[in-house]
């Protein structure tokens, strides 16, 4: 493989496995702060970079092979916490074949919070496209609350920065859409709130809920946090029969939830070495372009030369015959290098030693 492929596939970040929320929240990336965060990187030495930014996890995957490009991610990271602390004890760096291996385990869901969960196919695909929607409801919000009305619970309010936005989301789920300024007084009765935005900072405060909570009069009311950074105040829980759970609680259920699925990852992983054995073939295969468009290029000029040299001593032939003998030729050449691209990699390998074109014209027979 030339040098120029063997440019270092790389993934750096941190997860749910690797850093607690309080550190996972404080990397998350909003779409407005991507484009920055990636220039930034970019400017170390990356020649090519994806931010791919979800409730458990900040990743970077980069084309990279200089270390000050790592040193740039941590920096960046290491600036979002107190003080400017160091972020790399929280992180991992994957390379080249782990790094892809690595890619499609998460997007498969296999290195999930919640084992096998396909919301994350869409966050990959978005990261790539880089225009990651930043809903006033969240998608965690409305597919936990799809799940929980699948399960026969009642959603009866939907509230969004924006009312288009909670009414769509409302019709679905046959609820009522609202502004997050009305919301507030319906923490007085609901039984369970959901709370996902893409906020930097708690939505739900106690300035804005703490007294209409305290005048339920003990009736239980649970509070289910989806995001990071996380919306609701930690100072809420303190009041009296207040359940609150961030993403970080709800692990333990979701590992119990899932068990079943956990019979299935050794296929899962499977398939996952398999697609990653294709695609690093395809990679590897990159180096051997050059190298068949040389070979098609001298090929197509030794044709021409042949057939023009035949022709000039058939010079009886009429046009149509000479075109055919022409397209005869084209055609043979054609099937001719419609080779696997294994064998010209191996031509490309054996031709190091002494003279490309002397190494394919050994390898077909020539």
């Amino acid at each position: 493989m030339s040098d120029s492929i063997a440019m270092g596939i790389k993934v750096l970040g941190v997860n749910h496995r690797t850093a607690p929320l309080d550190v996972r929240e404080r990397f998350a990336h909003g779409a407005h702060e991507v484009p920055a965060a990636l220039a930034r990187v970019m400017a170390a030495g990356a020649t090519g970079g994806v931010l791919l930014s979800t409730c458990n996890r900040t990743e970077f995957y980069l084309v990279a092979d200089e270390e000050r490009v790592a040193d740039a991610v941590w920096d960046l990271l290491g600036e979002r916490l107190d003080g400017g602390a160091a972020a790399r004890p929280y992180g991992y760096l994957a390379r080249d074949r782990d790094a892809v291996r690595h890619l499609y385990r998460v997007s498969s869901g296999l290195d999930s919070m919640i084992l096998g969960e396909s919301q994350i196919q869409g966050q990959v695909r978005d990261a790539w496209e880089m225009s990651r929607a930043q809903a006033g409801a969240g998608d965690m919000a409305e597919l936990a609350a799809t799940c929980l009305a699948g399960e026969g619970v009642q959603v009866t309010l939907v509230a969004n920065r924006t009312h288009e936005r909670a009414r769509v989301i409302a019709e679905r789920l046959g609820a009522r859409a609202l502004t997050l300024e009305e919301a507030w007084p319906h923490f007085a009765t609901a039984d369970i709130a959901l709370c996902s935005t893409a906020a930097p900072h708690a939505v739900v405060t106690w300035e804005r809920v703490g007294a209409v909570i305290a005048a339920r009069r003990r009736r239980p009311l649970c509070i289910l946090d989806l995001a990071v950074p996380r919306d609701v105040d930690p100072a809420i829980a303190q009041l009296e029969n207040v359940f609150l759970y961030d993403i970080d609680d709800l692990q333990t259920v979701a590992a119990q939830a899932t068990a079943r699925r956990h019979e299935e990852v050794p296929a899962a992983e499977r398939i996952v070495e398999e697609e990653t054995d294709l695609f690093w073939a395809w990679y590897g295969g990159l180096g051997v372009v050059p190298v068949i468009k040389e070979f098609r290029s001298r090929m197509e000029a030794l044709r021409a030369a042949e057939v023009e040299r035949a022709l000039r001593h058939l010079g009886h032939l009429a046009p149509e015959d000479r075109a055919r003998i022409e397209q005869l030729s084209q055609a043979l050449l054609n099937k001719f290098l419609h080779q696997p691209t294994v064998a010209l990699k191996a031509a490309a390998e054996e031709g190091r030693g002494y003279g490309l074109l002397e190494a394919l014209r050994r390898l077909f027979g020539l």
